[in-house]
């Protein structure tokens, strides 16, 4: 077979590997160009693995490869890897990458249950790799200014999700790629799910607590092996790290905690002499001539 076949091949195989948009497409400008180049080769490591790598190149099952230059795209720890490489300590002394070993805990994306006073805008079980990145930063920092002003007024200087409220969230986080998908269906206030374009589906009445965490195996991510779901490490749990129920619905729960004082959290007075107070956290951002709205 000739290059061209061969690419067509590989670039878009008859039998996808898997379901479109479960993995990232590839949208930058002249992605797909490229790979008419001349001097550019696509080698599939699934049917020709990598069996060594030399100082002239790399050989594969089937072929040597003569390189200039050799760089490695081996993935990345998505989500929460930014967070578990700093050596965070809850109240506790644990740390957060012990928290998260056997699997991710939030409540509203934004913070997580043991850690006052963390919050972590763009992070896990968040829209984040669903949402623009300025736009979901933007919405998580007026919810945190919002909720900062709020124990200011109350004279408050410690905030913590409860365990109970970063539960429900998993699992309303694992159901939400099936509600996404419903959206126009479910998006009544009583929260009914009214499927009979669905036939896979029976006519359910689901609670505000969406309980019903097996759903989400309905949805088309958790069939990939991605970044999305951890697939990508070795070893990291597979879970949904990603709010996928639509910014706008994410944007009003996170509004309806708030109008109801901040349900979900605990807020007292506490923090210590090191400054773990909200006050002592703004404190120290001010000294940093960190300011709202600023970069």
């Amino acid at each position: 077979m000739t290059k061209v076949v061969l690419m067509l091949i590989s670039v878009a195989p008859s039998k996808p590997p898997h379901a479109f948009g479960t993995k990232r497409p590839s949208l930058e400008q002249r992605y797909y160009e490229v790979y008419n180049q001349l001097n550019v080769n696509l080698i599939n490591l699934e049917d020709d693995p990598i069996l060594e790598v030399t100082p002239k190149g790399v050989r594969t099952a089937s072929n040597f490869h003569e390189l200039d230059v050799l760089v490695l795209a081996t993935g990345f720890d998505s989500i929460t890897g930014g967070l578990t490489q700093i050596d965070i300590k809850g109240i506790d002394g644990q740390s957060l990458r012990s928290k998260w070993a056997k699997g991710t805990w939030t409540y509203l994306g934004m913070t997580t249950a043991g850690f006052p006073n963390l919050f972590f805008p763009y992070g896990p079980q968040g829209p984040t790799a669903f949402c623009n990145g300025p736009t979901c930063a933007e919405l998580q920092g007026n919810w945190i200014i919002g909720c900062i002003e709020h124990m200011r007024k109350e004279g408050k200087t410690r905030v913590d999700a409860t365990v109970a409220a970063e539960e429900e969230w998993r699992k309303h986080v694992s159901l939400a790629p099936i509600l996404s998908l419903l959206a126009p269906f479910h998006e009544v206030r009583d929260r009914y799910v009214f499927v009979r374009d669905y036939p896979f589906f029976s006519i359910k009445r689901q609670t505000n607590k969406h309980k019903v965490t097996d759903l989400c195996n309905l949805s088309l991510l958790p069939g990939t092996s991605s970044w999305y779901m951890g697939a990508n490490i070795p070893g990291k749990p597979r879970e949904s790290l990603n709010y996928t129920g639509g910014v706008p619905r994410y944007n009003r729960e996170c509004k309806e905690k708030a109008d109801n004082g901040y349900e979900g959290f605990t807020l007292t007075i506490g923090g210590d002499s090191k400054g773990g107070s909200v006050e002592g956290v703004v404190d120290r951002l001010a000294k940093l001539n960190v300011v709202a709205g600023q970069a």
